[in-house]
């Protein structure tokens, strides 16, 4: 016969886990007069200068372990991801700035799906600015 060897059973659900904390995310947002001059992401110089995507201080600020951060000096001066035509949803920057999801204009955590929040200087540009003319 089969043997009844069941595993104990915890007798409730265990707890979610702990979302990542949303005020330690909010700080990685990045002020564009403040870290233009410091650098951007990227694989190499190059790359960095030429998409001039994601700003850093130092290479720990980069979304991808791939990445360092690069002086670009004059080469990303203009690039500007400030506005409310910059803001996605997403888990945390990095998500937002890789899926260009979900614009959020308001800038508020309530526009975005599940458990994703609203990131501000995403690298994204909403094509669906507040000229919605739907009639």
């Amino acid at each position: 016969g089969s043997g009844g060897g069941q595993a104990a059973r915890t007798p409730r659900p265990t707890p979610r886990p702990t979302p990542r904390p949303q005020q330690q995310l909010q700080q990685q947002t990045f002020d564009f007069q403040q870290t233009t001059a410091n650098g951007f992401c990227g694989r190499s110089l190059d790359e960095a200068k030429n998409t001039c995507r994601q700003p850093c201080q130092k290479s720990e600020d980069c979304c991808s372990m791939f990445e360092g951060c690069f002086p670009t000096e004059s080469s990303c001066a203009g690039v500007d991801y400030s506005g409310s035509g910059h803001f996605y949803c997403g888990l945390n920057w990095c998500d937002a700035a890789d899926t260009c999801g979900r614009a959020c204009p308001g800038g508020t955590d309530a526009e975005c799906p599940g458990n994703q929040g609203c990131f501000a200087d995403i690298p994204c540009s909403s094509s669906k600015s507040s000229s919605n003319s739907n009639s």
